[in-house]
């Protein structure tokens, strides 16, 4: 094995999510915009492209092979030639606590029927199918609306990681918690 080192000319210091295509190609969510590498040269896109910010969070590209970025402004999706705004709907949490801002949405999870779910940074989650959305917060279940991480299990569970208030695994309909008392070693998780 070895390793290549990269360098963008020393513009970006962070890089935050890294997602491969279908067509092998790598992309990479930054705090300098969204890279896309080819296996020769990098593409930067940026805000001149149409994207809502250039402070990438969360990425992922679902089975139509459509490129969904989180950013501090929003959800954009990319469809290889444009950017799209995709807006989450208006819903606002009592006492939000976001810990850099409300639009943004830390990860995204297509589950196994094509759902898409949205862990945001103080709004909770959302769930997406058919144009039809569905709202979870600390009012069914969740201790605390910031959640960092989502990801589905085998048996179709869906689990989040919290800033502070460890783990939470949610079968359909209701939220199980499991923090320290159960054996995390911190509560705070960024990342399953």
């Amino acid at each position: 094995f070895f390793f290549r080192r990269y360098l963008w000319a020393n513009k970006f210091k962070v890089v935050r999510e890294i997602v491969d295509d279908k067509a092998g190609f790598l992309w990479y969510g930054t705090d300098y915009g969204l890279i896309k590498y080819d296996g020769e040269k990098f593409t930067r896109y940026s805000e001149k492209d149409g994207l809502q910010d250039g402070e990438i969070w969360g990425l992922t590209i679902d089975k139509n092979g459509l490129i969904w970025v989180g950013s501090t402004s929003g959800v954009s999706h990319f469809d290889g030639k444009k950017f799209t705004p995709f807006l989450l709907p208006e819903i606002k949490v009592e006492n939000p606590k976001p810990m850099l801002s409300d639009k943004l949405v830390f990860k995204f999870l297509e589950d196994r029927n094509g759902t898409m779910w949205f862990a945001t940074d103080g709004n909770g989650i959302f769930k997406y199918n058919k144009d039809e959305f569905i709202h979870l917060t600390d009012k069914n279940g969740l201790t605390d609306n910031n959640a960092s991480d989502i990801l589905e299990d085998k048996q179709g569970n869906i689990w989040l990681a919290t800033d502070g208030y460890g783990i939470y695994k949610f079968d359909g309909k209701t939220f199980t918690n499991y923090s320290k008392k159960e054996g995390l070693t911190d509560p705070m998780v960024w990342s399953m």
